[in-house]
């Protein structure tokens, strides 16, 4: 688990991703570069939400699977093989806690497949909807982010008001 500072100051989630950065060994890579990645070559890409089901359900990124955030690397190899090979896996969370980890766990596993690398979105959801990526539930196009918990949805950038 990260410590966070108790103090919450303007851009936490920005110190969150840093050590997020330092902790794991999984690539990190920002809005920009995904929105611009997976707008360039949309088929080239396995985007996995790893949140639990009501974080999902309200909204999660486009064309993004639901994967548990305990998902063992048996599992994911069972289940998302095929899926993988020629493809690169973009993995999120709220703020790319549980992404990473899941990420550092699977990539010989994306590698054996088939796959071409994984990476994990910096920041997460929360940043992503921060920087205005779209977001969309079974009903269609969304605007709120689960916070995860009270704590840690502390660190949702605060949008501001018109």
């Amino acid at each position: 688990m990260l410590a966070v500072p108790l103090s919450i100051h303007a851009d936490a989630l920005a110190w969150v991703e840093a050590r997020i950065a330092k902790r794991f060994a999984v690539p990190q890579m920002t809005v920009a570069e995904a929105q611009a990645a997976l707008r360039a070559a949309p088929n080239e890409w396995l985007v996995l939400d790893v949140r639990e089901p009501e974080e999902f359900a309200l909204s999660h990124l486009p064309s993004a699977v639901r994967v548990d955030p305990g998902l063992s690397v048996e599992e994911f190899s069972a289940r998302y093989s095929e899926q993988v090979a020629g493809k690169t896996v973009l993995l999120y969370c709220a703020v790319g806690q549980r992404s990473s980890q899941l990420g550092e766990a699977i990539s010989d596993s994306v590698d054996a497949a088939g796959g071409q690398g994984v990476a994990n979105l910096q920041g997460g959801i929360f940043r992503w909807q921060a920087e205005g990526g779209a977001l969309v539930n079974a009903t269609g196009p969304a605007d709120e982010v689960h916070p995860y918990n009270w704590f840690w949805g502390l660190l949702r950038p605060r949008q501001s008001a018109n």
